[in-house]
């Protein structure tokens, strides 16, 4: 097979894909809620052009004597797109977690599509899953936005050849000078409740969606303790993780965007996984929730002052052994996990009235007891909380998603009680 060369992975690139190889785990998937006149036909036709204007959506990950590099050499007709009438659109869950428990096949394409459709009705939920190796949550919206704009140029026959987008360079050339190698965290890890090969593990997703009014009560309820939203979030989630029995001390890991952060901006237009994550040891027992927000954001805030630092490097060969010691180990070594998308942002297609949005990732490696990603669109605060079973039971998701929910919800109200006792 002639193998068009593109560029050599990364490191955070070749991490993922390490994972991915061993665990079928670094892929990530968002799904868009809509009204329109949308239907598998004018997908693949949008989808082919999304296709031909970015280099990455054509490209496969091949390995060579020196590593793992992107070649360009998928084929349009391979990419899988499901198209499905749901009598109740309400089943939108389970498929999400289909298509994270079906692995892209790094070596023939790095993303799919799914859509699911209300019957006789216009009402669809659109999943794009992508390769993490080619993604971080900017370049999901961005791909997502650019497929609305195709599904919308074509419907008037106005579609024209895509610009070409660039293929731009892996994360480590827009950072700074090598740093010290992140530490590992010494706290004990979660017990499995019970281990099991890979083949047996299902990552599941349970959502946690705050209306308008709690959203705004929770921003107001942080902005007067000065804590970020995300601050809160972090202590309300290991309050809640201390509940159900996963530790008095707790490792919460973050990602981070690097793109403004980095030594070198780079564009948010540019695809690409331009991401760091942080990890934070947090003692939880006997801590109140703003004691814990305040000291995850202090804690986190020092972390950043040194993320346009690169990491040393690693060899393919210590990768591929890092993650078969995580899918190998009998405990969620990583402890747990909190990525905050922020505001989500995409282009007005006056076709299409855009209703919902949320971002998971599949997590059968085993490395995080809980993984959640906070997105806020449409004035709505979506909370996913993706596990894996039977590794962790879904009745104990649904207990920590209780906890932390409450926590949340009263934090105002305490704080102000504490106020008026002094």
């Amino acid at each position: 097979m002639n193998l068009s060369r593109l560029r050599p992975l990364g490191q955070i690139e070749t991490a993922m894909a390490g994972l991915h190889e061993q665990a079928g785990t670094t892929q990530t998937s968002s799904l868009l809620s809509l009204d329109g006149p949308l239907d598998a036909a004018l997908l693949r036709a949008a989808a082919a052009l999304l296709w031909q204007r970015h280099p990455l959506l054509q490209a496969s990950i091949q390995e060579d004597g020196k590593g793992l590099y992107y070649a360009r050499n998928a084929h349009l007709d391979d990419l899988p797109i499901r198209s499905l009438t749901l009598p109740d659109i309400g089943d939108t869950l389970a498929q999400l977690e289909q298509e994270l428990n079906h692995p892209l096949d790094p070596s023939r394409g790095l993303w799919k599509l799914a859509l699911l459709s209300e019957s006789g009705q216009h009402q669809h939920h659109l999943i794009l899953t992508c390769h993490h190796a080619i993604v971080d949550a900017l370049s999901l919206t961005l791909l997502l936005g650019e497929l609305l704009q195709f599904c919308q140029a074509l419907l008037h026959e106005s579609a024209t050849p895509p610009d070409l987008s660039t293929l731009a360079p892996a994360l480590e050339h827009f950072l700074g000078a090598h740093g010290p190698a992140p530490l590992p965290s010494h706290l004990p890890a979660p017990a499995y409740q019970q281990r099991v090969p890979l083949e047996q593990r299902r990552t599941r997703v349970q959502v946690l969606s705050l209306a308008t009014p709690q959203l705004q009560r929770l921003q107001r309820d942080a902005r007067a303790a000065d804590l970020s939203l995300n601050a809160l979030l972090g202590g309300a989630l290991l309050q809640a993780c201390e509940a159900i029995g996963l530790g008095q001390q707790i490792r919460l890991n973050s990602a981070i965007s690097l793109r403004q952060r980095a030594a070198q901006p780079i564009a948010n237009d540019q695809l690409g996984c331009y991401i760091g994550v942080v990890g934070c040891d947090l003692q939880v027992s006997g801590r109140s929730l703003l004691a814990l927000a305040q000291d995850y954001q202090q804690q986190l805030q020092q972390a950043l002052q040194h993320a346009d630092r690169a990491n040393p490097g690693a060899s393919l060969a210590q990768v591929r052994q890092r993650c078969a010691q995580l899918i190998q180990a009998e405990g969620f070594v990583q402890g747990v996990a909190l990525t905050n998308h922020g505001r989500i942002a995409l282009p007005e297609t006056p076709a299409f009235v855009l209703h919902d949005y949320l971002n998971v990732a599949c997590r059968s490696a085993g490395n995080f007891a809980v993984a959640v990603h906070a997105t806020t669109f449409a004035e709505r605060l979506n909370l996913s909380f993706t596990y894996v079973t039977p590794l962790i039971d879904s009745a104990r998701i649904v207990a920590l998603i209780e906890h932390q929910q409450h926590r949340l919800l009263t934090f105002g109200a305490r704080q102000e009680e504490l106020c008026h006792a002094h």
